[in-house]
């Protein structure tokens, strides 16, 4: 008799062992009620805009809440797992383009307004922290094809911020500026007006507009600017340096560049 009965129970306590294991191991929730308290074990029946029924594992019994007097529920973790805090979730990068921190641009530039001119310069800039923004270095040579103004080396510093990414990041549209000082590289020359021998001195160098960006490969491509251009210049007397007048060119800039 007390081996058949030994035999009965073994089966029931394993299935009883089974059970509580599954249960600690299983992700509960917790009901917070409106009036603080809190109870935890698993929701095994819900009425919508009604009711839920709470079975409380650790008390064994259930309890039915109406949803008026409920605040929110949460659901927990398994007991004995470890949650992941946010410091091992590694972020997903933002696109699978453009992944280097550093970039550099060869650029080629042409355009009008007050005067004609061509140039060409180079780029290096850095990615900043929030991965959308960089900020570098330019030069850049502008010159002038109808000799009214200045052939000029413009060293500014760059920035831009992409504003508008396209699928797969492969496409994006940016502002930028490059704001600096120019150099003139001109010669002198004799003014009639003036009747004097006169040369443009150095002067402001400003670039600004709008950059369409197509990556070609994950970290090169090419861009192409929409700008305006801005350049100013002191015009001075070439024997005492003595200023005349003050200069400035206006102008509309088209610039293409290969970056990597």
């Amino acid at each position: 008799m007390k081996a058949q009965t030994v035999k009965f129970f073994l089966p029931v306590l394993a299935f009883f062992l089974w059970n509580l294991s599954l249960s600690a191991q299983t992700a509960t929730d917790a009901v917070h009620l409106t009036n603080g308290d809190i109870h935890r074990g698993i929701i095994v029946e819900q009425k919508p805009g009604a009711s839920i029924r709470l079975w409380r594992t650790a008390e064994g019994d259930t309890l039915t809440f109406e949803m008026e007097t409920i605040d929110h529920i949460a659901r927990l973790a398994p007991t004995g797992a470890t949650a992941a805090s946010p410091a091992q979730i590694p972020e997903p990068a933002p696109s699978g383009v453009n992944t280097s921190d550093w970039a550099i641009a060869m650029q080629f530039l042409t355009g009008g307004g007050d005067h004609s001119i061509a140039g060409m310069g180079a780029t290096v800039q850095r990615r900043l922290n929030n991965d959308r923004s960089w900020l570098g270095l330019g030069l850049t040579f502008v010159g002038d094809e109808n000799n009214y103004g200045t052939h000029s080396l413009g060293l500014a510093v760059h920035g831009s911020h992409e504003f508008s990414t396209g699928p797969k990041g492969r496409f994006g549209a940016l502002a930028f500026a490059d704001l600096g000082y120019s150099f003139n590289l001109g010669n002198d020359y004799y003014d009639g007006f003036h009747q004097e021998t006169l040369r443009y001195g150095n002067g402001l160098h400003l670039q600004t507009g709008l950059r369409f960006r197509i990556n070609v490969l994950r970290n090169a491509g090419i861009w192409l600017d929409l700008s305006y251009l801005r350049h100013t210049s002191a015009l001075r007397i070439a024997a005492g340096n003595d200023k005349v007048a003050d200069k400035a060119w206006n102008m509309f800039c088209l610039r293409g560049s290969v970056f990597f």
